[in-house]
């Protein structure tokens, strides 16, 4: 169970959803203390500490960080310790330790490149963060040289579309941006930055908020204040729904807005984004901050233009205490007096306390947000505890929620939509499945247009869904749609363009002759079986429920859908049948891989087997040879127990 909790919470972090991976990982981290594992102790506690390093809680990431490095040093899993020691890395980073930074990291990448290769994502990872240590530290070309060799390395071994190119993109693109020598190929680069991970991770993911941040300041940079707005205002979406509106990162956007409105005379916008910027920096991380008193800084040169007597006044209260902490101030503060430390941070907070009061973020879309994050936690604790049933209606009421606060078509929506297909498909009731894949597709083809990578992408979900509800002859007029907009988007000349037109021919030949799709959908036929009364699933599977599916795992997590499918077994339609066996192989049997809940639904498939009157019996009887063979050709305690159950399969009729 830790193990698919650890998965899932990878997931949804990697997807941009660090809130909801956090629940899930502390989840599997209580799990893993009670059982006393310290491998998957070990796992959790690292995941954990990312979660939270990611949500910027750095002193509650360091304490997890710390136990996962205890832990596995004492394993002596060189793999994992390098990971520890990466984290650790970039924690130092963030607390301006760098000399300490770049050992951690050295280690890391030390112990990464003879456990796992050069050229492995993790492995590339750790040299990043060793250049960024080293470029903080003043060795520019060296931490230059290292993200070019990293690049290199992403671009060899994973492709332009990968998580670690586009971070190595962004990595290497900050160290040019702040060259003047460079800086023209910068804004080049992190635009390559934004549509790999785009591409890679989806539109909403974290990654991608910092991105539209960085390429939008690149091109404030260039002067194109126009095409750099959109990407700021997506950016702070991206940003107060993954991290809160009162995060530090939040705040990185906050600041960036603010140049942005006051290089276009929006001096009233450029006002509130400081105000908003200075009051999160403030509280987060200390009125005396360096990023705190840049937003005071911004916020005073707005309060002079605007030439009111209250912003004057505001921007006089504001300078008084930055005098004690910046030598520029300082040097023009009447007689040379510097104002009590102590006192100047006190009045710095005062102040922050005085505009959170007047710029607060819009409580209406955040109280929608917070109920949203709500009913999802609900959903996943129902999910764990295997009622489909109610994670499934909480999951409906939370996009419910979600399309009043931010609209029927927000991008928001698509990761609420794709846990409810998730936990629909595990019911076995899949009559909804394809139009919510629908909708995904419209909602990014609305978003960011017909011809971008997510919008194809999801044309091509819809296509395999509708394969699998109507026959080898659905969906082709979904595929045309998906040919089209792949030639428009890439052209048919290049390697990518002529292997895209392979896979279509190959897919259109797959369609027999004269082939039309099946006139009732697969997953109406599903639920008419299920449905009805079999006297045959009350004989042969009487104690089917008895088993704690829900504590068993198979390739997938917990083994929630199982039982479902082996009911499903004895249905008398071909197709129902077929596809249920066909989704218990995949499951139980996935890359010839043994699971827990393999060894209970072997139990009940060898009973049915052995029964003349069930539907289908041959290719079961198949199936269970292939699992006979897959016992036979390992070893360990599942394969012997796999092995014993199928010993002396049933003769065939």
């Amino acid at each position: 169970m830790s193990q698919a909790l650890l998965d899932e919470a990878r997931r949804r972090l990697d997807a941009g959803d660090p809130s909801s991976a956090l629940r899930l990982a502390q989840r599997a981290l209580d799990s893993s203390r009670s059982t006393g594992s310290e491998g998957a102790l070990a796992a959790a506690a690292h995941l954990v500490g990312e979660c939270l390093y990611v949500k910027g809680d750095v002193s509650g990431a360091r304490v997890l960080a710390v136990e996962a490095l205890e832990l596995s040093e004492s394993q002596g899993d060189p793999a994992m310790t390098g990971a520890d020691l990466n984290l650790m890395g970039v924690l130092e980073i963030t607390e301006g330790r760098l000399e300490d930074a770049s050992v951690l990291l050295r280690r890391s990448l030390a112990l990464r490149e003879e456990a796992l290769g050069p050229e492995h994502p993790d492995t590339i990872e750790s040299l990043n963060n060793l250049a960024v240590a080293l470029w903080r530290s003043g060795a520019a070309e060296q931490a230059i040289a290292m993200h070019e060799d990293a690049l290199g390395r992403c671009e060899r071994a994973l492709g332009e579309q990968h998580r670690r190119t586009a971070e190595t993109l962004n990595a290497l693109a900050v160290k040019l941006e702040a060259r003047p020598e460079t800086r023209p190929r910068s804004r080049e680069v992190y635009e390559r930055a934004l549509v790999a991970a785009e591409a890679a991770l989806g539109a909403d993911a974290e990654l991608v908020a910092r991105l539209l941040t960085n390429v939008a300041g690149a091109r404030i940079q260039a002067g194109e204040l126009e095409s750099a707005g959109p990407l700021l205002e997506r950016s702070l979406e991206l940003h107060e729904r993954h991290f809160g509106p009162t995060s530090r990162w939040t705040a990185h956007v906050l600041a960036s807005q603010a140049i942005h409105a006051e290089g276009l005379g929006r001096l009233d916008d450029a006002r509130r984004a400081y105000a908003r910027a200075f009051v999160i920096r403030a509280h987060e991380l200390g009125p005396d901050a360096d990023e705190t008193l840049d937003a005071a800084r911004g916020l005073i040169g707005v309060l002079v233009q605007s030439g009111t007597d209250e912003d004057r006044n505001l921007a006089a209260a504001l300078y008084m205490p930055l005098v004690a902490f910046d030598p520029g101030f300082a040097a023009t503060f009447p007689g040379g007096v510097s104002p009590d430390p102590a006192r100047a941070r006190e009045q710095l907070v005062h102040i922050a306390d005085r505009l959170g009061r007047e710029h607060t973020p819009d409580d209406a879309r955040a109280e929608a947000l917070g109920q949203v994050g709500g009913l999802t936690e609900r959903a996943d604790r129902a999910y764990l505890d295997g009622d489909l049933v109610e994670s499934a209606r909480l999951l409906r009421e939370a996009i419910s929620v979600g399309e009043t606060a931010l609209g029927e078509s927000d991008t928001a929506l698509v990761e609420l939509l794709e846990r409810l297909r998730r936990v629909l498909r595990l019911t076995g009731h899949e009559t909804e499945v394809l139009p919510i894949l629908r909708r995904i597709a419209s909602i990014y083809a609305e978003a960011y247009g017909e011809l971008h990578p997510l919008a194809i992408r999801a044309l091509a979900e819809v296509y395999w869904q509708e394969r699998r509800e109507y026959g080898p002859a659905g969906g082709t007029e979904t595929a045309a749609r998906i040919e089209s907009l792949a030639r428009d988007a890439i052209g048919d000349e290049g390697p990518l363009g002529q292997l895209l037109q392979r896979v279509f021919a190959v897919a259109r030949e797959s369609v027999p002759p004269g082939a039309q799709p099946d006139e009732v959908p697969l997953s109406a036929r599903r639920e008419q079986v299920l449905a009805a009364p079999d006297p045959l699933v009350d004989e042969l599977l009487p104690d089917l429920d008895e088993v704690p599916w829900a504590r068993l795992d198979h390739a997938y997590g917990p083994a929630l859908d199982t039982p479902l499918h082996l009911r499903l077994l004895l249905a008398s339609d071909d197709r129902v049948r077929g596809d249920s066996l066909d989704l218990i192989a995949e499951s139980l049997l996935h890359q010839e891989t043994i699971y827990p809940a393999t060894i209970s639904a072997a139990r009940f498939m060898r009973r049915l087997g052995e029964d003349a009157r069930v539907p289908g019996r041959e290719q079961l009887l198949d199936f269970l040879e292939f699992a006979a063979g897959v016992a036979d050709n390992g070893s360990g305690s599942l394969h012997r127990e796999l092995e014993e159950i199928l010993g002396d399969l049933p003769e065939r009729a």
